[in-house]
């Protein structure tokens, strides 16, 4: 399912659009939690990059976050055009204190190889292992 924005959906015809919902910012939720610290996995099918770089661009953090795990495979291929710049979303990572790793192995992935990721774990640089 691809979420659209009200502009997008008043140019589809009525069959084609859903009810609205209504959204949160990934802020919210953090805001909504009562710990400090706080294990993300999120699947929000592509929309991650829209969800995760505006917090990961936040200097100052509400919570300590050590491990975000995320389906990486409609990330990486810009599905609907949800994540144009994957970069952006990486940078934002390794800028917060994160390395990605292999989700069995636990073993540091290299970003350089970022197209043949299939799931993603970002550990930060603080994570207890």
């Amino acid at each position: 399912m691809t979420f659209l924005t009200e502009e997008e959906a008043k140019h589809k015809p009525k069959s084609q659009v859903g009810d609205g919902v209504e959204s949160v910012h990934f802020q919210d939720l953090m805001d909504a939690v009562l710990t400090d610290t706080v294990v993300v996995k999120i699947d929000i099918e592509g929309h991650e990059c829209k969800a995760l770089i505006p917090y990961l661009q936040t200097k100052i953090k509400s919570k300590f976050v050590p491990y975000i795990l995320m389906e990486w495979i409609i990330v990486k291929d810009n599905r609907d055009g949800m994540c144009p710049d994957v970069q952006l979303l990486i940078q934002g990572f390794i800028d917060s204190g994160y390395h990605p790793a292999d989700l069995v192995s636990m073993k540091k992935l290299n970003v350089l190889q970022q197209k043949s990721w299939n799931n993603v774990l970002w550990i930060h640089k603080d994570a207890k292992l």
